[in-house]
Formats: structure tokens, C-alpha cells, sequence
């Protein structure tokens, strides 16, 4: 089903392995064994009516063990880099958003004019996969005002393209992505 349950589907996250993949079977087996807080919130149901009706001694214990359980999921899943419950840190799995919303604006993509004229034809010598890198550098350093990432990516490229301008490094970057789109499509 995708990494999703029924109740996965309807909150829009599914699980996936730790690289991205789908899950495999024993990964989902030994997450689904693994699941303290369900076995907390479960536990809880059933022994607070049970104890208060029996005047059960063992209240306590019925009660605190699965809250420790419940509580270490909760500070793994907000200590820990990946976010990661118990379960899916011996499943080598990760719990991820299932709908991502994407606009033309987190693509390559420009409209560029017709009259346009590219500045570094050079630019063809570079994938799709490095144009998509470059955008996403080049969104990250002004998101920022990062000069130092733009600069260093700037180099990088003129390095590898073997390009001699004097442009602001943003400048450069930017006519790179006009230039790339302008060839491609042409």
C-alpha cells in the first residue's frame, strides 16, 4: 500500500526505508512489533476502568509502564536527528509527509524570451540533475543572503566550465539558469 495504512492515508504520511525506498516486509514487521506508544495508549484503555473497578493494587505499575513507554517515544522522536520512534530506529525506517505541494518556481524552468541571447553557451556541458542543484543553491544563498555559498558555487561552476566573467556570483548563477533554459529549448 504504498508504505500506508488506512489511518497514513488519511493523515497523508507513509513510511519509507531510510533511503528513500519502499519498506520492506521485515522492516514493517519489526515496526509494527515494535510500537510502544500504541501499546501505551492501548494499555491505558484497558487498565485505568479495570484497576478503579477492582481497587487493583498493581494501579500503578498498569499505569506507569506504559507511560515510560510512551514517554521514550517521545523524547526519541524529538531528540533524535531523523525524528524517529523506537520502532522505526530498529527498522531503519523513517515516517514521512505523503503530499508535497511543488510550483514552476521549485523547478529549472524560466520563460525566457525569443530575442534572448545567451552569455555561457557552455552551460549545455552541465545535466539536468546540476542545473537542479544550481537552482536549489541558488534559492538556498538568497533565501540566506549567503554570499559565500553563492560565491562558492559560482566558482565551482566557472572552474568546471572553464569561464572568465567578473559578475556578482548571484548574477552569474542566475544568467546560467536563463541561459540553460534558453539552449535546452531550443
Amino acid at each position: 500500500m504504498n508504505g500506508q495504512s488506512f489511518g497514513k492515508k488519511i493523515m497523508a504520511i507513509r513510511v519509507v526505508n531510510e533511503t528513500g525506498g519502499q519498506p520492506g516486509i521485515g522492516q514493517l514487521a519489526i515496526r509494527w512489533l515494535i510500537r510502544t506508544s500504541d501499546i501505551m495508549a492501548f494499555s491505558l484503555i484497558l487498565s485505568v476502568p479495570m484497576a478503579a473497578a477492582n481497587g487493583n493494587s498493581r494501579f500503578f505499575w498498569q499505569v506507569a509502564i506504559p507511560l515510560g513507554l510512551f514517554m521514550a517515544d517521545v523524547i526519541l522522536v524529538n531528540a533524535t536527528q531523523k525524528q524517529q520512534r523506537l520502532g522505526d530506529m530498529l527498522a531503519h525506517t523513517l515516517l514521512i509527509k505523503a503530499s508535497q505541494k511543488h510550483s514552476i518556481q521549485d523547478t529549472v524552468f524560466l520563460n525566457i524570451a525569443d530575442n534572448y541571447r545567451p552569455s555561457f553557451p557552455q552551460v549545455m556541458q552541465l545535466t539536468d540533475r546540476d542545473m537542479n542543484s544550481l537552482k536549489s543553491i541558488l534559492d538556498t544563498a538568497k533565501k540566506r543572503g549567503d554570499f559565500n555559498l553563492a560565491s562558492m558555487a559560482s566558482d565551482k561552476i566557472k572552474n568546471h566550465l572553464k569561464i572568465e566573467t567578473s559578475l556578482s556570483p548571484f548574477e552569474f548563477l542566475e544568467i546560467l539558469l536563463k541561459d540553460y533554459n534558453y539552449l535546452s529549448a531550443n
